[in-house]
């Protein structure tokens, strides 16, 4: 099976979880649509917009591309549900996810 050369652009650093063996998923729909899935860890670095402080909002994209691609060539999207998946037992009050 073909696997993109997918990396994270703006990572600072970035790591895939791998316990005892890698840590994937691959999904075949009804319509034959391949879908590749696996964990990694990564920090984001993004500018941040100040102008309002302490009062401001924070948006942070995750830019994921490939090496050899173009976005002609190879669209990479989220899930459409659930794209994003966290632990809710961990809160940071100060800290919102959104997706769009």
């Amino acid at each position: 099976m073909w696997l993109p050369d997918l990396y994270f652009a703006n990572a600072r650093s970035c790591h895939f979880q791998e316990v005892t063996v890698p840590n994937f998923n691959i999904f075949v729909d009804r319509d034959g649509v391949v879908s590749y899935s696996l964990r990694a860890t990564c920090a984001i670095s993004c500018s941040l917009d100040l102008v309002h402080y302490p009062m401001d909002r924070q948006h942070c994209f995750i830019r994921v591309i490939s090496y050899a691609h173009t976005s002609e060539q190879l669209r990479v999207r989220w899930f459409s549900e659930a794209p994003l998946r966290m632990n809710q037992q961990i809160e940071l009050p100060e800290f919102a996810s959104y997706h769009s």
